[in-house]
């Protein structure tokens, strides 16, 4: 289980198959993995527009606190028994009626929570439209339709996005904030920040710790 944005790598060396939930305010995401080349390999999504009720938020809240916490806790093992069983009750709700906008903008929301969430990988619209099943030209007319620019820009704009608050880490060099939001080259990083922010993400730097 994870909340939205949440970084979620393969473990190194096991061989998997595995089912995780992902809970938003929007939605809840309903994922089959197995370990691919490097990455999970997403066999089956679902994308719920019904969400946790206020009880479901604070046992996940609860269970987002105990972070770090030993595999044999038992109270986060109790956390997420409580959750399966909020994620079932979701799934015998009556499903809203929804409009055919109202459809295109919540598979829109998930296109959106699906590049939030591998910003850090080498993603295009080919890998959202596999995702979701859908052909990379809808991807393209859900991303104009919605956020009145093409699926690059948001792109673009998401993964500067990113880099604002990392540069505050100062244990994290320029090349390495790059990297980490999906940037290969650190100077293509640099020229986009600037073109972008007006000032090199260098001086953003220095004027944060200033």
């Amino acid at each position: 289980m994870a909340a939205p944005q949440a970084l979620m790598e393969p473990h190194p060396s096991a061989h998997y198959l595995a089912i995780g939930f992902v809970f938003t305010p929007e939605m809840t995401r309903y994922l089959l993995a197995k370990k691919g080349r490097g990455g999970h390999r997403f066999l089956q999504t679902h994308h719920d527009s019904r969400v946790l009720d206020e009880d479901g938020r604070h046992f996940f809240q609860a269970l987002q606190n105990r972070r770090g916490s030993p595999p044999d806790d038992l109270a986060a093992r109790r956390l997420v028994e409580l959750l399966l069983i909020k994620t079932a009750e979701i799934s015998e709700q009556p499903e809203p009626s929804v409009t055919k906008a109202g459809k295109a903008r919540f598979t829109w929301l998930a296109a959106c929570q699906f590049v939030q969430e591998n910003l850090h990988h080498p993603i295009g619209r080919q890998e959202v439209a596999d995702f979701l099943h859908l052909h990379p030209n809808h991807v393209s007319r859900l991303f104009r339709d919605f956020s009145e620019q093409s699926f690059l820009d948001y792109l673009l704009h998401a993964r500067l996005e990113r880099a604002r608050p990392l540069l505050k880490d100062p244990q994290l060099n320029i090349t390495e904030i790059a990297h980490v939001c999906g940037f290969r080259d650190a100077n293509y990083f640099i020229r986009c920040y600037r073109r972008h922010f007006g000032k090199s993400p260098g001086r953003a730097r220095l004027s944060h710790f200033a």
